[in-house]
């Protein structure tokens, strides 16, 4: 069936959430193009950290501007995030039939037979020298939230005065409409945190009281709780910030896990997101698997194409053709990654057959906690499982050319041969309706493009 014909094209709109607040917020601020790109970017740097930018201690670079793009961009990402909330819902139940039910199913805890399906994605897109955007991964929930907007109120007003717009009302706007419309205007949120002094996560609190202040602006009942100290019967809807395979471990939520999940399956409370295999990268594999096909026709606008290294499901590939990123299933923040570029072509084989026989289809999801420690995160890599893998092809990148601030803040460099990470935060009501939030941009001169650190951050401008 033609699913795409269903799809209408989002018109663009002017900002109405947080790229109109900036004017206000930052008035005194008076960037004005008169100003030496070295001025601008200090002072971007400056009002970033007072706004609130950079909690988690990563090291970034600031550019005196934004990531520019065509008009033909911002299409791209209207269409596809259209066309994700009409593949999700499809994908999420082949998921379920293949592996007997959703996530809390399959740990024995409390479920929903029909859960609402308001959800929040976050695209991890690479644009191609053709002018593609493929997401590499679809994300079922995004840190940093409040620090983009924070981000995209001050670059908006820069962009303003270069003459720069963008279509996107800002990852506020998008929150508060989608949650308004998925549990009603009167509903009392409550963005829940896990235990973050155990998994290296404290920065999250910061991060979502700025979000929230935001979303309070524009009319919405919502705070931060951390789960310790929650009461469910006190909120209508949890956001809890933490992967689904937590509500069966005690130690991210003092053992509140099963008594959130049973308050839902019993209607007392919503969750968003729900537990859901959105979280899990087997989401993008499933609709490459041949017997699905006419569920995705377009499903090659969405990603590359995908394939989970399951000695059970194997397409006729021939590994050498092609050179290949393999990621882990549940793993985060660029861990694990394996290029077959910088492998032989015997270590790569070896890696493949090796993957080939440890997939656990039986077992598609961890329960285990992995600990590491990476840029003062002790613990923030929360689902870590090195034995179940997919694998795409390795995308070529557009180049671009960078200005941005050196880490001595002395003065201004300008690099090309940068990659770039094109991130879209897109929220989903119970209804299936898309709204795009945001777009950031993470530049790297490195095909790893997917952590921050050591990288340049900014906004995407369309026009």
């Amino acid at each position: 069936m033609a699913m795409t014909e269903t799809i209408e094209m989002v018109k663009y709109k002017p900002p109405i959430g947080s790229g109109v607040m900036a004017l206000e917020q930052y008035a005194v601020a008076e960037l004005t193009e008169s100003k030496h790109d070295l001025a601008i970017a200090l002072e971007i740097k400056s009002r970033l950290s007072e706004a609130g930018f950079g909690f988690d201690q990563r090291s970034w670079l600031v550019s005196p501007g934004t990531c520019h793009f065509s008009g033909d961009i911002a299409e791209q990402i209207n269409y596809r995030s259209g066309l994700l909330g009409v593949y999700l819902p499809i994908a999420e139940q082949i998921l379920n039939d293949k592996y007997g039910g959703p996530p809390p199913k399959l740990w024995g805890l409390p479920y929903r037979e029909k859960p609402h399906g308001a959800t929040i994605v976050r695209f991890d897109d690479i644009l191609m020298p053709n002018g593609q955007l493929l997401a590499t991964e679809a994300e079922g929930w995004s840190s940093g939230q409040g620090q983009i907007i924070a981000m995209s109120n001050l670059y908006r007003l820069v962009a303003g005065k270069d003459g720069l717009s963008t279509p996107f009302g800002g990852i506020d706007l998008a929150a508060v409409k989608t949650f308004k419309e998925s549990f009603g205007d009167q509903a009392k949120i409550a963005i829940v945190l896990p235990a973050a002094e155990v998994y290296g996560l404290d920065f999250l609190w910061k991060d979502f009281q700025l979000f929230c202040h935001y979303c309070r602006q524009l009319g919405l009942d919502i705070q931060v709780e951390s789960v310790a100290a929650l009461n469910i019967n006190d909120y209508d809807v949890l956001y809890p910030f933490f992967p689904p395979t937590a509500y069966a471990d005690e130690a991210t939520t003092f053992g509140k896990g099963e008594a959130i999940l049973k308050a839902w399956a019993d209607g007392k409370v919503e969750l968003f997101p729900e537990p859901s295999w959105l979280q899990t990268k087997l989401i993008t594999t499933v609709m490459f698997e041949p017997q699905y096909s006419q569920f995705f026709p377009d499903a090659e606008l969405l990603f590359p194409w995908s394939c989970a290294l399951d000695k059970h499901n194997q397409p006729n590939v021939n590994w050498s053709d092609n050179t290949w990123v393999a990621k882990p299933l549940f793993g985060t923040d660029c861990s694990g990654l394996v290029f077959s570029s910088e492998m032989s072509p015997n270590e790569w084989q070896d890696f493949v057959d090796q993957k080939l026989q440890s997939f656990k289809s039986d077992q598609p999801y961890p329960l285990q906690f992995g600990e590491v420690d990476k840029h003062r995160r002790a613990g923030a890599n929360v689902e870590l499982d090195f034995d179940n893998y997919f694998v795409q092809p390795e995308l070529p990148h557009a180049n671009f050319k960078v200005k941005y601030l050196n880490p001595s803040g002395s003065g201004i460099r300008q690099k090309d041969g940068f990659s770039a990470r094109i991130c879209s935060t897109v929220f989903i009501d119970n209804q299936g309706r898309v709204e795009v939030g945001d777009v950031d941009v993470t530049l790297r001169k490195n095909i790893r493009v997917h952590g921050a650190t050591d990288s340049v951050v900014t906004l995407a401008t369309f026009g």
